[in-house]
């Protein structure tokens, strides 16, 4: 056998450690299956009775957002500030505007619209992925907050940890990478885009948010599931609680969140904001999904969500002193917080009043123009 044909069939280090790796994942699988099936069922349960209706309509409504061209309405509102704090330009203001409002996978959607459509540089959708997208101010006000551990406060605390992060990080990596929005935009831009319909428009945005939607959910049933087996053998091995807390927030949000409210105070707040800073390894493979062909520099993104950890834990840790004695975590708590997250008809009301007047305002610029 020559060196060359050597070289082809032998593994690098990664290669074999991620073969090993499938390989002990696939015994255990068997070995626990008990566990596997009826860690599916309960991701599937929070697919069906939490994710998709809290998610399908602000996917929806996002998506005809950026494609009606509320997109530059928003830019002359916000556009200023934004290119002059992120670095990057206007229009992807609209990107954080909706992350902010309506959680992750909104602004990673709404970001790859922009870049797709020729509004962002490569470098900048790389930027803006990393504190564009986070959990909603619905999840952590009223799932975290009030269903899990009993307090609006902590959850308004989690809300203004998760924005100071947002806007910390977005500077931070335009001070380090700041040339990163000079390169050349999108090549799969059509040079001369047909003009589509109203019904058009709407048919690709229900379909787009459709397939993210099935991606989503798939990934949330397999880290829902791999995380059971996990669970199960890190109690055989009689891993402390905080660190399997640690684990299991690392690979998927909810289950962290509710595995870190099992601990004692403050330590389960402190936890919960680093699991809330960083998300979730599910939510990661979510957002690599929906990039598709658009590949991102994960080592960036993954550092900008670690940091974003670390900020989310220091604000909580200096705000935890105000809220002494008003977190208290109730009985049922958990059913309580599986079950929190449903679509809010207020919530989709104002979206859709905020897309039409975005883009009234573009329609107005336009006219004006001519």
């Amino acid at each position: 056998m020559t060196e060359k044909t050597k070289s082809r069939t032998s593994l690098s280090p990664g290669q074999a450690i991620f073969s090993i790796c499938s390989i002990l994942a696939l015994a255990l699988s068997f070995v626990c299956s008990d566990v596997l099936l009826e860690s599916m069922k309960r991701g599937m349960q929070l697919c069906i009775t939490t994710v998709l209706p809290s998610l399908f309509p602000f996917a929806v409504l996002s998506e005809l957002t950026v494609r009606s061209g509320a997109a530059d309405g928003v830019a002359r509102l916000f556009g200023g500030a934004f290119e002059k704090l992120f670095g990057i330009r206007r229009e992807g203001a609209i990107a954080l505007v909706l992350g902010l409002l309506c959680g992750f996978p909104i602004g990673t959607r709404s970001a790859i619209s922009l870049y797709e459509r020729g509004k962002l540089s490569h470098g900048e959708l790389e930027r803006l992925l990393c504190f564009c997208n986070g959990p909603s101010p619905a999840f952590l006000v009223g799932a975290v907050g009030v269903s899990l551990f009993g307090s609006r406060e902590f959850g308004l605390l989690l809300l203004v940890a998760e924005l100071v992060s947002c806007l910390a990080v977005g500077i931070l990596l335009r001070w380090l990478f700041g040339k990163d929005g000079e390169i050349e935009a999108c090549a799969c831009v059509d040079p001369c885009p047909r003009r589509l319909g109203a019904c058009e428009h709407i048919t690709l945005a229900v379909s787009e948010s459709a397939k993210s939607m099935i991606s989503v959910c798939a990934f949330i049933i397999f880290f829902s599931a791999f995380g059971g087996v996990i669970r199960v053998c890190l109690d055989t091995l009689r891993v402390p609680e905080g660190a399997m807390a640690l684990v299991m927030g690392a690979l998927e949000l909810t289950g962290g969140a509710l595995a870190v409210s099992e601990l004692e105070m403050p330590l389960s707040c402190l936890l919960c904001a680093a699991v809330v800073g960083w998300s979730g390894l599910s939510v990661h493979f979510q957002l690599i999904s929906i990039c598709g062909e658009h590949k991102i520099r994960l080592g960036r993104y993954f550092c900008a969500k670690l940091c974003r950890a670390a900020i989310d834990v220091a604000i909580v840790a200096v705000g935890m002193r105000f809220f002494d004695g008003k977190i208290v975590i109730s009985e049922g708590a958990a059913e309580s917080f599986l079950h929190s997250g449903r679509t809010s008809a207020l919530g989709v009301f104002l979206l859709f009043l905020f897309a039409i007047g975005a883009f009234s305002l573009c329609r107005r610029e336009n006219a004006r123009k001519k």
